[in-house]
């Protein structure tokens, strides 16, 4: 199984989940698709396309709200 696949097969799923779960809450004003990722913060192992798959993920479940990542790289 090549590196990066189970993220692949389960990110949709998950995110759709998550969001249709949640997406009614008063108290959610934004949605965070991580906290300091190291393979975002790098790009190691393919973090930007990671990073591109979850916000498109979450702009196809509502699109209404805005999406962040916390980072931090000294």
């Amino acid at each position: 199984m090549p590196q990066g696949a189970d993220f692949l097969e389960f990110a949709e799923p998950n995110v759709r989940n998550f969001v249709m779960r949640d997406r009614n809450h008063p108290c959610i004003v934004l949605w965070s698709v991580g906290n300091e990722i190291t393979d975002v913060e790098t790009n190691y192992n393919g973090g930007f396309k990671k990073l591109q798959t979850m916000v498109v993920n979450f702009k196809k479940y509502d699109a209404t709200r805005p999406i962040t990542l916390v980072c931090h790289v000294p």
